[in-house]
């Protein structure tokens, strides 16, 4: 099984220090310690908006909960890195049972984007394993039944699946949120620092084909056909 202190050596490689550009949703938490809301200029739904920054990939409103109140820009600054670990393991490995995927590379492609894609990271692993054949429900949860469909396929062809789906993503963030450009280069190259595993680089991932009938089209056709027959059937008497 996936070990998580293999994942969060690399993620912290990754995440590198303090962090304080503005255009970051991540960097600012609302006095009820929830995210805040919209594209820039942010807004909280209720209460203050405090300007926080991150530290080792530990966004503002994760650590205002660690520590049950809103932190200063220096005490985010001062954030170690145990307690950085301590908050990958419960917020995000946890979350996603990374424990329990049998492949290193999987559980660790999907622990990176639960930091840095968190809103979008698991219902996009859910749709890669729907891609490969799977019936899951997106609905954004880690059940046993997800943990199921990602160990059930070739590991290499769900990696390489679910790293152009968040590279997908990534280019769909930015134009909804066209202030978010600025970070595009940045998350492709911490994406493209995976290596593919299947697919050459530079090439989409191909999708299992599944046969899904199209039972209001068979009917329609068979219809027809019953149609045509009775037509020459009655012409021909």
């Amino acid at each position: 099984m996936a070990s998580f202190n293999q994942a969060a050596e690399i993620v912290l490689g990754h995440e590198g220090g303090y962090n304080d550009n503005k255009y970051d949703k991540g960097n600012y938490v609302c006095s009820n310690l929830k995210w805040v809301k919209g594209s820039y200029p942010y807004y909280c739904d209720s209460g203050t908006m405090y300007f926080v920054g991150t530290m080792r990939g530990i966004a503002a409103p994760n650590y205002a909960r660690y520590i049950g109140r809103v932190p200063s820009q220096a005490e985010m600054r001062a954030l170690p890195r145990h307690v950085a670990l301590e908050i990958y393991k419960k917020d995000f490995w946890d979350n996603i049972k990374a424990d329990q995927i049998k492949s290193q590379e999987v559980a660790t492609l999907f622990f990176d984007a639960k930091i840095n894609q968190t809103g979008y990271s698991v219902y996009e692993m859910q749709r890669a394993c729907n891609d490969l054949g799977s019936n899951l429900s997106v609905d954004g949860v880690v059940g046993n039944k997800t943990i199921t469909a990602i160990n059930s396929h070739n590991y290499r062809i769900l990696h390489d699946q679910y790293k152009e789906r968040r590279r997908d993503k990534y280019y769909e963030q930015v134009r909804l949120y066209p202030s978010q450009e600025v970070f595009l280069k940045g998350w492709l190259a911490r994406l493209d620092s995976f290596p593919n595993l299947y697919t050459p680089s530079g090439t989409k991932p191909v999708q299992k084909a599944t046969f899904k009938p199209n039972w209001g089209s068979i009917i329609i056709v068979l219809l027809l056909l019953i149609a045509l027959s009775w037509y020459i059937v009655k012409t021909t008497k």
